[in-house]
């Protein structure tokens, strides 16, 4: 357990003394188990925990370079350090928007935890919905029942397959503050909304769509956001705004034809499954702004 009412030079001074015993562990060339690398992964999930509890994540990197350039073979660890540390290390990535890569190691910490620590489980449990959902993923209705989910991510992921954009919202914002304290309140309301965004004009196709003629016409395309939203504001440029920006990063294939007002869908599978869809992100490094003097 951390100590309460720490003050943050006294957090950085353990993370400081922490930084140091890690250097000391990891450079430490001697065989297993005669090694002072026999700690490092103790040493390496306690100050995770506390970059978290002081919000300074971005830290954290230097220590997963520090592992993984160490070459630390994981397998030489109790199955309880390899799961604190690849939970971490996906709260790393989730904060950096990597999804794939924190799906793979929340995916492996939740698996590795076992059912008699249903807290931790469920803990893991959550951030790993949050990358799954906005990758393409739905949980099955048991295993939120078993893990007490349902009413805060049933009203979710029942919005997002409708393409209900202010039933989305209403359901993320219902639980604001709790979404907000596990850190996915953001992620969620930004990147999820991509999807409802696309299984909305996913469904305006389907329904629209003239038989041997894939076009989609934006003023249906209006209608429904209009509809999905709760929104009268909306316009053309609104419409044709979204359409790109889900062309672009590839959840609709096809182009716009902006004169006659239509999206040109492709032949084959024109809207891909969410899951194939690779979506590169820029991520904000505040490293390089104090390197560049900004």
């Amino acid at each position: 357990m951390l100590p309460r009412g720490t003050k943050m030079v006294e957090w950085d001074e353990m993370t400081r003394g922490l930084g140091r015993v890690f250097n000391m562990m990891i450079s430490d060339r001697n065989p297993m188990p005669n090694s002072k690398r026999q700690g490092v992964l103790y040493i390496t999930n306690l100050t995770l925990k506390i970059y978290f509890k002081i919000q300074q994540v971005r830290l954290c990197n230097t220590l997963i370079n520090g592992i993984d350039q160490g070459r630390v073979d994981m397998n030489d660890y109790p199955v309880g350090q390899q799961v604190t540390y690849r939970y971490y290390v996906g709260r790393y990535y989730l904060y950096q928007h990597q999804l794939r890569k924190a799906e793979k190691e929340l995916e492996f910490a939740f698996r590795r935890c076992t059912r008699h620590h249903y807290k931790n489980k469920r803990h893991i449990l959550i951030h790993l919905l949050t990358a799954k959902l906005i990758l393409g993923y739905r949980p099955t209705s048991q295993l939120l029942e078993r893990y007490k989910l349902v009413d805060l991510f049933g009203p979710l992921i029942q919005a997002m397959l409708s393409g209900n954009v202010a039933q989305y919202v209403t359901a993320l914002d219902a639980h604001m503050e709790w979404f907000l304290r596990m850190k996915s309140y953001l992620l969620l309301k930004e990147r999820g909304k991509v999807i409802v965004w696309r299984n909305l004009f996913r469904k305006v196709y389907l329904i629209t769509r003239e038989p041997n003629r894939n076009k989609i016409r934006m003023e249906n395309c209006l209608i429904a956001l209009r509809i999905s939203t709760q929104d009268p504001s909306y316009d053309e440029m609104d419409t044709e705004a979204l359409l790109v920006t889900l062309l672009d990063q590839g959840y609709m294939k096809g182009y716009l034809h902006h004169y006659q007002s239509i999206a040109v869908m492709s032949n084959q599978r024109p809207f891909p499954p969410v899951a194939s869809v690779h979506v590169t992100t820029e991520v904000y490094d505040e490293s390089q702004n104090q390197r560049d003097g900004t």
